[in-house]
């Protein structure tokens, strides 16, 4: 019996729901698809949510006091040594 091949496309509309891994927040409404620039593949594009960007920035503000605070605390114990050398010579 002849054989023939043939490709067959099906377009299927795929509804989801997102949640952050981190918090557990709704984030559909930061979600949306394209297709990539160079193959066409279709791509999901998800915008990280809003309380855990506050939350990044809020920890990166206090990774930075932290930093500041432990540098001034160098900068006053090395002035301190300047003037006790200072002092004995």
């Amino acid at each position: 019996m002849p054989e023939i091949k043939a490709t067959v496309e099906t377009e299927v509309e795929v509804s989801f729901e997102a949640f952050c891994e981190k918090c557990g927040a709704g984030i559909c409404n930061n979600v949306s698809t394209r297709n990539s620039y160079r193959r066409g593949q279709p791509q999901i594009v998800i915008t990280p949510c809003q309380l855990c960007l506050d939350n990044s920035y809020e920890e990166g503000q206090n990774s930075r006091d932290d930093e500041i605070t432990e540098l001034s605390d160098q900068i006053g114990e090395l002035s301190e040594q300047l003037e006790n050398y200072h002092g004995n010579t």
